[in-house]
C-alpha cells in the first residue's frame, strides 16, 4: 500500500545516500535532485522555513513519487543564488552525466536570460514519479493531497514540448494561464482553482 508522507524535521536523519539515489531515479534531469546530501538538506530546511511543502509517496520505505511546493517562485531562485557556488561545484563534480547536461543548460539559460519571469505564489516546483510506476495514479494522489492542503490558487510550469505533463495537468483540472519564455526555454504556466 502506498503511503503519503510530508517531509518534516524528523525526516532529516533519513536523508542518506540511498535516499538521494531514489530521488535521482525519480527525476534524473532535476537540478534539485542532483544536490549533494549537504545541499539537499540545506534546501529542504530553507524551503520548510519559507512554508514550502515536500511530499513523498512511499511503499516499503522506497520513494515512488515526490512533489515539492514553494510559497513563491522567488524562494527556490533565492536559494540557488545564495548557494550558486555550491550548486555549480556539485554539478561539476557529480558522477552522473545528466548533471553535466543540467550544468550546460544552466549556463546557456543564464547567457540568454533576458528578463525576470513573473513571480507566482503557491508554485509546484517538481512533481515526479518513478518511470516504471507511471500510470498508477501516484502523481494524481500527490496533486489531490496538495489541493486538500492548499486552498489558494496553485501554479505549475512545464516545458512547452512536454506533452505528457500538459495532459497530466489538464486531467487534474489545471487550466493554462499563459506561455512564457525563460532564457531559451519555452514554458506553459498552469493554475488550479
Amino acid at each position: 500500500m502506498f503511503k503519503i508522507e510530508i517531509f518534516s524535521q524528523k525526516h532529516f536523519s533519513k536523508v542518506n545516500k540511498e535516499f538521494l539515489n531514489e530521488l535521482k531515479q525519480i527525476k534524473p534531469d532535476s537540478l534539485l535532485f542532483s544536490f549533494s546530501r549537504q545541499l539537499i538538506l540545506k534546501y529542504f530546511k530553507y524551503l520548510l522555513k519559507k512554508d514550502g511543502i515536500i511530499i513523498f509517496i512511499t511503499k516499503n520505505k522506497k520513494i515512488y513519487g515526490c512533489l515539492i511546493f514553494e510559497k513563491s517562485t522567488e524562494d527556490t531562485l533565492n536559494f540557488l543564488k545564495e548557494n550558486s557556488i555550491l550548486v555549480l561545484k556539485n554539478l561539476l563534480f557529480s558522477k552522473y552525466f545528466i548533471d553535466k547536461i543540467i550544468l550546460i543548460n544552466i549556463v546557456i539559460n543564464w547567457i540568454f536570460f533576458n528578463k525576470r519571469v513573473s513571480s507566482y505564489k503557491n508554485n509546484i516546483i517538481i512533481i515526479a514519479v518513478k518511470k516504471e510506476m507511471r500510470g498508477n495514479q501516484i502523481g494524481t494522489k500527490l496533486i489531490l493531497f496538495l489541493k486538500k492542503n492548499i486552498k489558494q490558487k496553485i501554479y505549475v510550469m512545464a516545458y512547452a514540448n512536454n506533452i505528457l505533463a500538459h495532459k497530466f495537468y489538464i486531467k487534474n483540472n489545471f487550466k493554462l494561464a499563459k506561455n512564457i519564455k525563460y532564457g531559451l526555454r519555452k514554458l506553459k504556466v498552469y493554475y488550479y482553482k
